[in-house]
Parts: structure tokens; C-alpha cells; sequence
């Protein structure tokens, strides 16, 4: 009997709070979707249907469906009086739009660019030697060697060679024995792949030794310590700040070459807002490059 009297007991105080937890998250809810209606709206009648569907692509994508995620568990946290949790829920949505956002890709990258955003390839000077840094191209199962996402490296190297801008060009990238893959070259190699097959001479194309920038300083050391050559690095221009610095402290003298530019013309749009996968990856890279540059590497 006693049993009996705490079961009924028990399902009428889970009956009571089930309403209770309905009101409280469904009403916030409700509200957060109508205000997201709002604003697709208001897309909608401002811009042109393009830009609607761009937003909402932008948004099922994963990146936007973390965001949106994001946004509506702090929201719902704080409206229901769970200030510590939504606090904590909105300075991780915080971080991740600020992480992922493209506009902050162009501010980063301009303080790293700027002393290169005045180079052209056409009144670069002549080079006896050009350092191609690796990280420019990749290889696929179709056999073939093909641009990366630093591609940009590899093209200003044939332009400046078909232009009469040097005589050899040096490509770096050694395979790291551990992540090596059977049949696939390395990064070195794939470059020289690619610049014969825009008409660059194989005998003017030489391989160095580097598993990352340190190393291939390291071995362009060894290389031009007794040289009078006018050598020329060739690398992102984000990233040549710490190529130049490890080139001062392993006495390689060389003049810096850009290429692969980061910063774009950035104009605000509500597609800004929602952060991608790329931008997320570019501030990684772009960071990791300022740490270095505070930390003396």
C-alpha cells in the first residue's frame, strides 16, 4: 500500500513538471525562431534572392549549424535564469564566430603582409637562385601532382623564371618518414612536377632537403655559407616574416618573395556573420604565425 502511495506520488510530481519545463523552453524557443524568420525576411525584401539562399546554405552548412547551435542553447540558458551556463555557453559562441570569421582573417593577415603588399613579379629583381618553400602543391589518386592551397608559391616561381627573373629555382619539401604514403612524392618533388609542365626546364630545377622551415634554413645554410649568389625565398606572404627571421639567424642571405596573399578586399555583408571552415583554418595558420613572431621564432 505505502509502495503504491509514493508511485502515485511520484508520476504526479513528474506530470506537474513536464508543463513546466515545456513553458519554460518552449516559449523562448518560439520567440528565437520567429526573430530568425525576421531576418530572413528582411533578407529576402532588401537583396536579391541569391543572397537569401547563399545565407541559408551558409547555415546548414556544419560550421553554421554549430553556430546556430550555439547561439540558441545561450540563448535559451539565459533567458531561463542559467546565467553561469549562458555565460559560459555565450563566450564559446563568441569564440567560435570570432575564430571563423573571414573579416578577422584580413586583419590578422595584414599586419603579417604588409611590407610585401608593394611587390610585383614584374619589377622584381634578377635572382641567381630561387628557394621554392614546399607547401604549395598536393597529390591525389589520379597520379598526379596538383596546386594546393598555397598554390600561388609555385606559379609566381615559373612566372618569374619564364620572365627572365632566375637562372635555378630550388624546391624544398622532405616526406616525413612516419606520415609517408607509398607512391606519393614529396613536396619537393610535386613542385618540380608542376613547373616542368609549365615549360621550366628540367635541369634549372634542384631539390633541398627540409622537413619544415627550420630545416630547410638549415640546409640552405650549408648550401650558399660560401656563396655570393643573389638568392630569393619564395613563400606565402603570411608566412615569410618567420621564414626571414630563421634565414637571419642561420646566415642565409636572401631577399624575401612573395606570393599566396591573404588579405582581400573585406566588405561587410550579412553572410560575414556566420563563420566557415576556411576562415576558421586561415586564423589557425595566421596565428600560429604570430605566436611565433612574439615568441622570437
Amino acid at each position: 500500500m505505502q509502495s503504491r502511495r509514493t508511485e502515485k506520488r511520484t508520476n504526479q510530481f513528474r506530470s506537474s513538471q513536464q508543463p513546466d519545463l515545456r513553458n519554460r523552453y518552449f516559449g523562448p524557443l518560439v520567440v528565437f525562431l520567429l526573430l530568425f524568420c525576421v531576418i530572413a525576411g528582411a533578407i529576402f525584401l532588401t537583396s536579391e534572392k541569391i543572397v537569401l539562399q547563399k545565407f541559408l546554405l551558409a547555415l546548414v552548412k556544419p560550421m553554421g549549424l554549430c553556430w546556430v547551435a550555439l547561439i540558441t542553447l545561450t540563448y535559451l540558458l539565459i533567458t531561463n535564469g542559467q546565467r553561469f551556463l549562458g555565460f559560459f555557453a555565450m563566450s564559446i559562441t563568441l569564440f567560435f564566430s570570432l575564430a571563423g570569421n573571414g573579416a578577422m582573417v584580413y586583419s590578422l593577415a595584414s599586419v603579417l603582409e604588409r611590407p610585401y603588399l608593394d611587390f610585383q613579379v614584374t619589377s622584381a629583381p634578377r635572382y641567381d637562385c630561387l628557394v621554392l618553400l614546399g607547401g604549395g602543391t598536393s597529390f591525389k589518386q589520379n597520379q598526379q601532382s596538383q596546386l594546393g592551397s598555397s598554390g600561388d608559391r609555385v606559379m609566381v616561381a615559373a612566372a618569374m623564371y619564364h620572365q627572365g627573373k632566375v637562372e635555378k629555382i630550388l624546391c624544398t619539401g622532405t616526406v616525413i618518414k612516419q606520415f609517408a604514403v607509398e607512391g606519393v612524392p614529396s613536396g619537393g618533388e610535386q613542385a618540380r612536377e608542376l613547373l616542368i609542365r609549365v615549360g621550366v626546364p628540367e635541369e634549372k630545377i634542384e631539390l633541398i632537403s627540409g622537413r619544415n622551415t627550420r630545416e630547410e634554413m638549415r640546409s640552405l645554410s650549408k648550401r650558399f655559407s660560401d656563396s655570393d649568389d643573389r638568392v630569393g625565398l619564395i613563400s606565402s606572404a603570411w608566412h615569410l616574416p618567420r621564414v626571414m627571421r630563421l634565414a637571419v639567424k642561420n646566415g642565409v642571405r636572401a631577399e624575401p618573395v612573395p606570393s599566396d596573399f591573404m588579405t582581400g578586399f573585406g566588405k561587410f555583408t550579412i553572410l560575414s556573420l556566420i563563420p566557415s571552415s576556411g576562415a576558421m583554418q586561415d586564423n589557425t595558420k595566421l596565428l600560429k604565425e604570430l605566436l611565433a613572431e612574439k615568441m622570437g621564432q
